[in-house]
């Protein structure tokens, strides 16, 4: 094998273990149950970020091994716009968590009974 060519054995080893891991998330978090689905967790905007991801470069990976440098030039701009975003959900998705723990109601914090400034 030539070393012009981009080597994508391992990426796209990566690419379905972590597939096979959001749709196992995916498979938990969907099934019917009592509670209602919130959109707005930040575990499941991530997956959703990872499966964007995949599923915008899976097929870039499985064949960029047979693609010129003039092909590659013209297609990895895909890759690009889905890591621009994949950071901005990824982004968005952290600060919902910071702002849900910071906003947790006093009935759901620990109180230290043997603390003096807790009593």
């Amino acid at each position: 094998m030539d070393n012009d060519h981009y080597n994508a054995t391992m990426p796209v080893v990566g690419l379905i273990f972590i597939l096979f891991l959001c749709l196992c998330y995916l498979s938990s978090v969907l099934k019917p149950s009592s509670d209602e689905l919130n959109i707005l967790k930040p575990a499941f905007l991530i997956v959703i970020a990872f499966i964007i991801s995949i599923s915008c470069t899976l097929f870039l990976n499985i064949i960029a091994n047979r693609f010129t440098l003039k092909e590659m030039e013209k297609y990895w701009s895909l890759s690009n716009y889905t890591g621009i975003l994949d950071n901005l959900i990824f982004s968005w998705a952290f600060l919902l968590f910071y702002l849900q723990q910071k906003s947790k109601p006093p009935e759901n914090q620990i109180v230290d009974y043997t603390s003096p400034s807790d009593r």
